[in-house]
């Protein structure tokens, strides 16, 4: 009875000669049971010790064929091909496509002044970044990650300067949240001398090649320019999109405002 229905998966020669041009040989393995009969095909899930679902060059799909309907040497093969899925999921690399909702939080304290003027703002930031995942399977390991928060002149509001820039690297389990929490840092500003208040963030994760695969920002039109953002320098001043720089003067805004 099992070899009657090895029969009925292996392909014909005429369905091989038809199969399309866009499948890929290197995908496919010759499967044999243990009377010798062949079956080319893909594997497209293995549940080790039970079945595993092929698929024929032709396109035709089998679901759940019988573990005991392979060869000794074919089931060595399926438990490798197991493995290497499993691994493929538990340290998946993250991708445009990955099911992940992030919100950054600022964490802003205005009561930084304590020396008496009462003119001159000093804010404290505590940058936070929380990343849930809706992932059923996929865990992403070594994201990268950068959030530039950005400054804008208190005086000459056209101008914007990075506050700071903080990177960090994480794992993100499936179906669970991951936070990363930045380091403090103060700016100044004040209505005589000018310097910069907070004018918003962007946020970048990039995969393990360093490519930038996700942006989040407080600004549309941040999210076109993230790479610049993330690439200016701290102590310059830019226009909105982040394309034109200048070193900052003494002249205007604080020198000190960037701590």
């Amino acid at each position: 009875m099992l070899f009657k229905k090895w029969i009925l998966l292996s392909c014909s020669v005429a369905l091989l000669l038809s199969a399309p041009a866009w499948v890929s040989a290197a995908d496919y393995r010759t499967f044999k049971n243990d009377a010798g009969v062949e079956l080319e095909a893909e594997v497209l899930s293995c549940e080790t010790g039970e079945s595993a679902t092929v698929r024929r060059r032709d396109g035709k799909v089998f679901k759940n064929v019988s573990w005991s309907l392979f060869s000794a040497e074919d089931r060595k093969y399926l438990m490798q091909w197991a493995k290497a899925e499993a691994k493929k999921f538990s340290q998946a690399d993250l991708d445009a496509d990955a099911r992940i909702t992030v919100t950054v939080l600022k964490g802003q304290d205005d009561d930084f002044n304590d020396y008496g003027d009462i003119d001159d703002h000093v804010v404290q930031f505590e940058p936070r970044v929380i990343i849930d995942s809706d992932e059923k399977d996929r865990t992403f390991t070594e994201v990268q990650g950068v959030l530039v928060m950005i400054g804008q002149g208190y005086l000459r509001k056209s101008e914007y300067v990075v506050l700071k820039r903080q990177e960090f690297t994480l794992d993100i389990p499936a179906r669970d949240e991951v936070r990363w929490t930045g380091k403090p840092f103060k700016c100044s500003y004040d209505p005589d001398y000018g310097g910069y208040r907070y004018g918003g963030y962007v946020l970048v994760l990039k995969n393990r090649a360093g490519q930038i695969v996700f942006t989040k920002s407080s600004k549309t039109l941040w999210e076109r320019s993230a790479r610049k953002i993330v690439e200016a320098k701290q102590r310059l001043g830019y226009d909105r999109d982040f394309t034109n720089g200048e070193a900052l003067r003494t002249t205007y805004g604080l020198p000190s405002s960037v701590r």
